[in-house]
C-alpha cells in the first residue's frame, strides 16, 4: 500500500509541474505583448485569394477614369498593368471620283457639217450647219492654217466677232470668247470666218469646231 500510494503521489507531482509549467509560459507570453492567431472572420478571403480575385477584376474591366486614346497604351492600376485591347484604326480609302463628261443626245451630232467655202483676200470662209432643231453652243474652235498666213487675228460666226486676239503660230485654239453665248450659237446655216495678217492662201487648212454637249465636227482643206 505505501509503495502504490507513492508512486501516486508521484503521479500527480508531475501532472502538476506540467500543468504549472504551461500556465506560466502563457503569462509569459501574454505580458511580452505577442498576438496570438485568431481564424479568420467570416466574410473575409485569405490574401491569397484577395490577390486572385483583385487580378480577375482586373482582366475583366477597365478602371473608371479616362480611357487610353491609342491603342497599345497602358492603362495605370494598383499594382497592376493592363494593356489596352483597342483594335487599330483602319484607314479607308475614298472610292475614286469619275470624270463627268457630257454626253449628246444619240443622232444629234450627225446633224452638224463642215466645208470649206473660199480664201479671198485675207480671210478664209468656212459653211457652218446644224440640221437639227436644237441650238448649239460652240464652246471650243482649233485650227490649223498655212504660216504664209502670217497670224490670224479674229474669228467671226455670221458676221459677228467671237474671238479677237493675236497668234502667230498655229495650231490656234480658242476657247476665250468675245461677246455672249448667244453669239455662238449654231442654227441652220452658218458662215464662219478667220481674218489672217496677210493674203491667205488657197491650201494647208485644217478646222475643229466642238460644242458645249459634247458634239464635235471637223473638216480640212
Amino acid at each position: 500500500m505505501t509503495t502504490r500510494r507513492f508512486a501516486l503521489l508521484v503521479i500527480l507531482a508531475v501532472v502538476l509541474f506540467i500543468f504549472l509549467g504551461a500556465a506560466g509560459v502563457y503569462l509569459l507570453v501574454a505580458r511580452a505583448g505577442v498576438p496570438t492567431p485568431n481564424p479568420p472572420e467570416s466574410g473575409l478571403l485569405p490574401a491569397v485569394t484577395q490577390m486572385e480575385t483583385a487580378t480577375e477584376a482586373v482582366e475583366l474591366s477597365t478602371p473608371t477614369g479616362a480611357l487610353p486614346t491609342q491603342p497599345g497604351s497602358a492603362l495605370p492600376t494598383a499594382g497592376f498593368t493592363v494593356t489596352s485591347v483597342l483594335p487599330s484604326p483602319t484607314s479607308t480609302t475614298a472610292p475614286p471620283t469619275s470624270t463627268v463628261t457630257s454626253t449628246p443626245p444619240p443622232g444629234l451630232c450627225s446633224q452638224l457639217d463642215l466645208r470649206f467655202l473660199s480664201a479671198t483676200s485675207t480671210i478664209t470662209r468656212w459653211r457652218l450647219e446644224n440640221r437639227g432643231g436644237q441650238p448649239m453652243v460652240i464652246s471650243r474652235i482649233e485650227t490649223t492654217w498655212p504660216t504664209s498666213n502670217d497670224a490670224i487675228f479674229n474669228a467671226f460666226l455670221d458676221g459677228k466677232v467671237i474671238w479677237s486676239g493675236e497668234d502667230l503660230v498655229p495650231p490656234t485654239i480658242l476657247t476665250t470668247w468675245f461677246g455672249g453665248e448667244a453669239d455662238r450659237q449654231l442654227q441652220g446655216v452658218m458662215s464662219l470666218e478667220f481674218f489672217f495678217g496677210t493674203q491667205a492662201a488657197s491650201s494647208g487648212y485644217d478646222l475643229r469646231v466642238r460644242f458645249s454637249n459634247g458634239c464635235e465636227v471637223a473638216a480640212a482643206r
